[in-house]
């Protein structure tokens, strides 16, 4: 992107939307730029600690949700199980009773 490199002559002349000269904007005193580096990098080492801490709060989250869904899989896994049983029980159950039927209507 375009930056601010400050190659060739400075211009002294106003600003058009303040009174503060382009020397005076960019240095207003010694040590000005050093603060405002310091506090650039101070703010840039905030933001990467709440990034840092929102990401680790976020993992956290998916691990815990993680857990809780292996759970309810492990539930219905054992209650599909439980069923097929049982379905396979009353299959059983259905065939006997049709052979019964059947022998009940050929004999008389």
């Amino acid at each position: 992107g375009g930056g601010g490199s400050a190659s060739g002559s400075h211009n002294s002349s106003p600003r058009s939307e303040g009174g503060a000269s382009r020397d005076e904007s960019v240095c207003s005193g010694p040590g000005a730029g050093d603060a405002r580096l310091q506090d650039k990098k101070r703010r840039n080492r905030e933001s990467a600690r709440a990034c840092r801490a929102k990401k680790k709060s976020s993992i956290m989250a998916l691990r815990a949700e993680h857990d809780d869904l292996r759970e309810a899989h492990e539930g219905v896994r054992k209650e599909n199980e439980s069923l097929r049983a049982i379905n396979a029980a009353l299959e059983k159950q259905l065939s006997y009773f049709q052979g019964l039927f059947r022998e009940t209507m050929q004999g008389g």
